[in-house]
């Protein structure tokens, strides 16, 4: 019986085997194929060698490369210390052809580029060429380089004569504004030489007076250049500033017509009306600086006016700034009047806006003038300190760094886009001599209408 159970035994064994295999495989996922017929998963060799064409190429998967996100260029702001210096003879004969010298020196660190220049004259002279009053635009200076250029102009008329050269990034801002001065006297024509007879000299005469000059009836009647230059002569008289207290009033310096009232806090100035018909980029400026886009000006140095507000307690804020963003200019507000005379003696006064038109409404300026402060610039050659204002900067329609007041909203200075002109109808003839007071506001008239009325409404209440 034994050998018949172990068999029995053998023959089950082989029945569970068959079973088993296929579910075992199934579950392990091991499947045959005509590959692998067993199904059984072959262990990884450290390395696998291909027979691969040689003309072949097997494709290699590189991961894609991340590009970082495309920055905005950062737009570059104006040149800094970028220097103008105009030069020229101090006086001309009519007639005669005048040579200036401008150079333009960039003593930053970086390149200067899209930078414009406007040469104006006055009109006692007149330029040669047909670039005077154009925009023109200058090739692009390197640090450290300057750049040279020389205008020649012929005189015209007898007068103080002026050369204005303006310099501007981008058509928008301005990088530097120059005059120069030159005195333009009358030609006196040559002289009248009366010879000594050639046939019979005289043995008396002797050498120095063979030939003697004498004036012509047009010279007698003209004086001696030096005469004519105004330099020599002294400002015509102007009269008492149209103040109620003359008496009260204390000069800021002997030779210029400025002076302070320390009991209304005010400063008071003279000058007289130098345009009437012009686009304007400020309203007054000192004498013979920007007459001819002011309508007075002023017999003081701008130092002077400004000493002056800091005695009357007015506090300087800062001029306007451009770059990185526009910020205007900010300080104590400023009012300002303007009295004058008629030809009949009677005496008018007005605010000094009234005198200014804005060009795209046709009314009176209404905005006021802050006391921005201007500031100085340091002459690298001679160490030299220059307060910005006296080169014209005065007091401004057009926003300028080197404003003394200025207006408190945006206000180009480019000629194609001046906001503002002469109110001609309103200002008084040619070299009429006006009084201008500056009088600072306080803070209580500085609070808005709304706060002003609150306070009369508390008080009634209260009282």
């Amino acid at each position: 019986m034994e050998p018949v159970t172990r068999k029995k035994h053998t023959f089950a064994v082989l029945l569970l085997g068959l079973f088993v295999t296929p579910l075992g495989m199934a579950i392990l996922g091991c499947t045959p194929s005509a590959d692998n017929p067993s199904g059984r998963t072959a262990r990884s060799s450290p390395t696998v060698t291909t027979d691969t064409p040689d003309d072949v190429v097997p494709e290699v998967l590189v991961p894609e490369e991340v590009q970082p996100e495309p920055v905005e260029p950062v737009a570059a702001g104006p040149p800094e210390q970028i220097d103008v210096k105009v030069k020229g003879p101090e006086q001309v004969t009519v007639g005669q052809t005048a040579r200036f010298q401008v150079k333009l020196s960039n003593r930053g660190f970086e390149p200067a580029s899209d930078l414009s220049m406007q040469i104006s004259v006055s009109q006692q002279i007149e330029g040669m060429d047909e670039s005077v009053g154009q925009w023109i635009q200058e090739p692009d200076l390197a640090a450290g380089k300057s750049h040279s250029l020389e205008p020649q102009f012929r005189a015209v008329a007898p007068g103080e004569a002026w050369i204005r050269v303006k310099l501007v990034y981008q058509r928008t801002t301005t990088l530097a504004d120059v005059t120069c001065a030159v005195t333009v006297v009358p030609d006196s024509g040559p002289p009248a030489i009366s010879e000594s007879p050639t046939t019979e000299p005289s043995t008396e005469e002797k050498p120095a007076k063979s030939a003697t000059i004498q004036p012509t009836s047009a010279q007698s009647e003209t004086p001696e250049p030096e005469a004519q230059s105004t330099k020599s002569e002294k400002p015509r008289d102007l009269g008492p500033p149209l103040v109620e207290n003359v008496k009260k009033l204390r000069r800021l310096n002997p030779e210029h017509l400025a002076w302070i009232d320390p009991e209304k806090k005010q400063v008071v100035m003279m000058g007289e009306v130098c345009a009437r018909e012009a686009p304007l980029e400020m309203f007054a400026c000192p004498r013979g600086t920007k007459e001819h886009e002011a309508v007075v000006s002023i017999r003081s140095k701008a130092y002077l006016i400004h000493a002056g507000l800091l005695a009357v307690g007015a506090k300087p804020g800062a001029p306007v700034q451009f770059q990185p963003k526009y910020v205007p200019a900010r300080g104590d507000e400023i009012e300002i009047t303007v009295r004058w005379k008629d030809k009949d003696g009677k005496q008018h006064s007005a605010k000094a806006q009234d005198w200014v038109r804005d060009q795209k409404t046709q009314k009176a300026l209404s905005h006021p003038w802050v006391f921005a402060g201007s500031g100085f610039w340091k002459d690298p050659e001679t160490g030299t300190e220059h307060y910005q204002a006296e080169s014209g900067d005065f007091i401004c329609v057009s926003n300028f760094p080197s404003a003394m007041l200025d207006l408190p909203i945006p206000s180009t200075d480019t000629t194609e886009g001046l906001l503002f002109e002469a109110f001609t109808e309103r200002i008084p003839p040619l070299g009429t001599p006006v009084t201008v007071i500056l009088a600072p506001k306080t803070k209580t008239d500085t609070k808005p209408p709304v706060e002003k009325d609150k306070e009369k409404t508390t008080e009634k209440k209260a009282g």
